[in-house]
């Protein structure tokens, strides 16, 4: 939808830090909606990345813990995600991931 479109080309826009800060996350709802740029080719894809935050729900896990909205997603329990990878793909990876599951966030700058 053109919401999502307009936050990955956000996201494409940005700087961002060169260190992967890693979040850990136990039981439960994360926090977060993400998109990947699979799905908007015309978006710049920073840092070969495939997964961006493009929501975090106020007062939820990942805004304890200092996520923000267009974040890159690098990781997932140590495991540095494929550049091709799509946001179904992330999606059931996430949910077959034991808990606690360590994700992988690239700030921006």
């Amino acid at each position: 939808d053109e919401e999502e479109r307009a936050a990955m080309e956000l996201c494409g826009a940005l700087e961002y830090a060169e260190v992967e800060r890693e979040v850990q996350f136990g039981e439960g709802s994360i926090g977060i909606m993400f998109s990947g740029f699979t799905s908007f080719p015309s978006c710049r894809a920073p840092h070969g990345a495939a997964i961006a935050v493009t929501h975090v729900f106020p007062e939820g896990p990942a805004e304890a813990n200092g996520v923000q909205c267009c974040d890159l997603i690098t990781s997932l329990n140590g495991e540095t995600l494929p550049s091709d990878l799509t946001k179904d793909e992330f999606f059931d990876l996430l949910a077959e991931a034991p808990r606690p599951v360590r994700i992988g966030f690239r700030a921006r700058t």
